[in-house]
């Protein structure tokens, strides 16, 4: 092959390289408008430069965090315990923090507020306990608005970390100072050290209704290690007749996760 042909075949394949280039860049404008990269969500895509005419899929936005219920519990004078239970109905996306409001009205006048904050993994519930808020009148209406969400993506997660409560046992006291007890014991069966557990007790009658609710709090729990905690009441509860106990931990939180042993769980390695 002499040199004439070589130069040749090598203008030839640069055609086509350049007219194959061309042919790319006008089937991905055609596919792919300029309104694609402008940063604005326009012409008639579903989210910024992704979906509609745009060929970029748009990523789904996490579903609203739902308030499954609220309750209101008087117990001493112009004392009263509230229990919040929130819905996260996403798969793959948690709360890392967030905020509520919980405005309370008698007779449609506002007659106090809370604010708190809170967190809660996909596909998971949260129960918001609040105990001896102090207003003199009884709430009759509640309102509830969840603020400044910070979401947080875990594609892989599949299952909250093990801390489960056994030998759960409510008792009524007499000639003490306290009405009754609670007692019972956390597990952590998981590979982690946790500084801070939080236990949430419910108590229910026989219509399987609340009737009241409160918290406590354990402090550096071992992987493996089992803990026994005693809750007491300091005014009467009317015939509880059941117990639904709830353990759990910010896995948000790193310094409440103290890795000692085992693999990393799947939150930790997002």
């Amino acid at each position: 092959m002499n040199y004439r042909v070589k130069k040749q075949i090598i203008v030839l394949i640069g055609f086509m390289l350049i007219a194959g280039l061309f042919s790319f860049l006008i089937y991905f404008v055609v596919r792919n408008p300029v309104g694609c990269f402008d940063n604005i969500q326009n012409q008639d895509e579903n989210g910024v430069d992704c979906g509609g005419v745009c060929e970029k899929q748009c990523e789904l936005k996490p579903e609203d965090i739902k308030v499954i219920f609220t309750k209101v519990i008087p117990t001493l004078p112009q004392k009263y315990n509230i229990i919040l239970k929130l819905s996260n109905p996403n798969a793959v996306y948690g709360v890392k923090s967030a905020d509520y409001v919980i405005k309370f009205f008698n007779e449609s006048q506002l007659i106090a507020n809370h604010r708190g904050s809170f967190y809660v993994l996909p596909n998971d519930t949260k129960t918001i306990i609040l105990n001896a808020l102090n207003m003199d009148l009884e709430p009759d209406d509640i309102s509830v608005a969840i603020e400044n969400i910070d979401w947080i993506k875990l594609q892989d997660y599949k299952t909250a970390p093990q801390i489960v409560i056994k030998n759960q046992f409510y008792n009524e006291l007499t000639n003490q100072t306290a009405f009754s007890e609670i007692k019972g014991v956390a597990v952590n069966r998981s590979d982690f050290d946790f500084d801070r557990i939080n236990i949430n007790i419910l108590l229910f009658n026989l219509n399987k209704e609340i009737i009241d609710g409160t918290f406590t709090e354990i402090r550096t729990l071992f992987s493996g290690e089992e803990r026994g905690f005693i809750v007491n009441w300091f005014y009467p509860v009317q015939n509880p007749v059941s117990v639904e106990i709830e353990a759990d931990t910010n896995v948000f939180e790193s310094d409440n996760f103290m890795k000692r042993y085992g693999s990393p769980e799947k939150f930790q390695e997002l």
